[in-house]
């Protein structure tokens, strides 16, 4: 197991306690048992964090999108690490993942998860929204984060749900933002000059309003949802860059080789 950071006494006393079982849900065989024991999550991680076996399915559609080798990976919405660890297992050699977590705790707690699973990925505090402005910022690792989203070959956002209460809600009635603003709003920002994202992944709850996110990318980018997944959306914003076909494919008409 690799050396872990510190983790401060006050995010330690958030650690909540999560019996092996859970913790094998969420952190899989992948991880020993002596890693499993070590992670840390609190309340909120306990039931937001996406487990492994989700997590590496997500890895896997991700990677097999067009316009790849997709080899810098950003997720914008990391909690404490389901989705990094498995990004960085996966593209462990010649690939680079970032993880950018806004609440100080869980960044903490993010940090000691990535290093105990003995993954390679680099680990900022930040607001994924601000960072995706055009206007720029000094706030914590602002100017890295800024870095982190523009030249990510996919980003990954999973923006919280809103609690339990979510899933009582009509269907195709959630609409979810991200330090206020519309998840749909920040991906026209990730359409625009300066990133370099091919694709932009969204794990939604099954309810949330698809029909507004197309309408919101109309124009800009093609929004597929993969049926394969239960209990969640996954939604596939894809946008057309210069130099691709609409499908995200690379043009290689009239390209010397």
């Amino acid at each position: 197991m690799a050396e872990q950071p510190p983790v401060s006494a006050a995010a330690k006393h958030k650690a909540a306690d999560v019996s092996a079982g859970k913790r094998f849900q969420l952190f899989g065989g992948k991880c020993s048992d002596d890693a499993r024991k070590n992670m840390l999550l609190d309340d909120v991680a306990i039931y937001s964090v996406t487990d492994a076996r989700t997590a590496d399915r997500i890895t896997k559609t991700a990677l097999a999108l067009p316009g790849g080798p997709h080899r810098e990976v950003c997720d914008g919405c990391a909690c404490v690490g389901g989705n990094v660890i498995s990004f960085a297992r996966a593209l462990r050699k010649g690939g680079r993942v970032t993880g950018i977590e806004y609440d100080a705790t869980r960044c903490e707690f993010l940090r000691h998860n990535v290093a105990t699973a003995g993954v390679p990925a680099e680990i900022l505090r930040g607001d994924v929204a601000r960072a995706t402005a055009e206007e720029a910022t000094d706030d914590g690792d602002g100017w890295a984060c800024r870095s982190a989203v523009r030249r990510a070959d996919l980003l990954f956002l999973d923006p919280p749900w809103g609690g339990p209460d979510v899933a009582r809600k009509p269907a195709g009635s959630v609409r979810l933002h991200l330090g206020g603003v519309d998840v749909g709003e920040l991906c026209r920002r990730v359409a625009g000059p300066g990133f370099r994202a091919r694709h932009v992944l969204l794990k939604l709850p099954p309810n949330y309003d698809v029909a507004f996110l197309e309408e919101t990318l109309a124009g800009v980018a093609a929004v597929k949802v993969d049926p394969a997944f239960r209990k969640m959306i996954l939604a596939v914003v894809s946008f057309r860059r210069g130099g691709e076909g609409g499908d995200g494919e690379k043009k290689t008409e009239g390209v010397k080789e």
